[in-house]
């Protein structure tokens, strides 16, 4: 039970165009999506699902004072909250 099993929890994510991608032990958030092809990161074909809107949270930074957002389920963070049909 060396780094070849906790590597082996890894699972590789990859949109449908093969620009985006990632590496995750907890799966990727459907939040999250290629800014080519506006898909979900899955790990085949038959498990792309719709896209879902980033669940934006306000707060303030406790060292500068100034706001931001941040996405509850993916933890982007954000100058400002993106609302659905911006780009």
């Amino acid at each position: 039970m060396g780094k070849a099993f906790v590597l082996s929890r890894f699972r590789f994510y990859e949109c449908m165009c093969g620009e985006t991608k990632a590496f995750s032990t907890m799966g990727v958030p459907l939040c999250v999506t290629c800014d080519e092809c506006r898909s979900t990161l899955a790990l085949g074909p038959e498990e792309y699902q719709v896209p879902e809107p980033h669940d934006w949270e306000s707060h303030v930074d406790q060292t500068t004072g100034e706001a931001y957002y941040f996405c509850t389920k993916c933890l982007r963070r954000s100058a400002f909250a993106w609302r659905e049909g911006q780009a």
